[in-house]
């Protein structure tokens, strides 16, 4: 689902989307999406969990990608694979939850309330800070993985 509200033109808030959508996807690491959106989202995770920062933001509340289940268990999948790193992945899961580019999945205001109650989002707070929630390896990926598809 694609939310686009006003203060930018139709195209530039699909190219914006078509963006983050792909980092969503695993298609695009941080640093890219970072070279892309320079001018839109300015932000510094090189401290790792213990030190995220946004500098700027101007696209949060004018762009929205829908966050669904299915992605984070493919993030998942991906750093089982060694595909993506639990550092990379553990970033991808904090920019994820923190910037406010991402909305949990519904139709409704209900429906996406309840999503953002749910699991997904939960295991995304997890991801994103490991040291609080237990070190990221093939157990704790798998115990997510578990989780997430009881409640897809």
């Amino acid at each position: 689902m694609l939310t686009i509200r006003y203060g930018m033109s139709s195209s530039n808030s699909i190219d914006t989307s078509y963006i983050l959508h792909k980092f969503l996807l695993g298609q695009m690491n941080l640093e890219e999406l970072a070279t892309l959106l320079h001018l839109k989202v300015q932000f510094d995770f090189s401290g790792g969990e213990t030190h995220r920062a946004f500098f700027a933001n101007h696209l949060e509340g004018v762009v929205s990608v829908e966050l669904k289940t299915s992605h984070l268990i493919h993030m998942l999948h991906q750093a089982q694979e060694g595909s993506v790193s639990y550092s990379a992945l553990s970033d991808w899961a904090a920019f994820v939850y923190l910037s406010g580019l991402y909305s949990p999945e519904g139709e409704t205001e209900e429906e996406r309330w309840a999503a953002g109650d749910g699991p997904t989002w939960d295991v995304l707070q997890r991801l994103m800070t490991p040291s609080v929630f237990g070190i990221l390896d093939q157990f704790k990926l798998q115990e997510y993985i578990s989780l997430l598809e009881r409640h897809q």
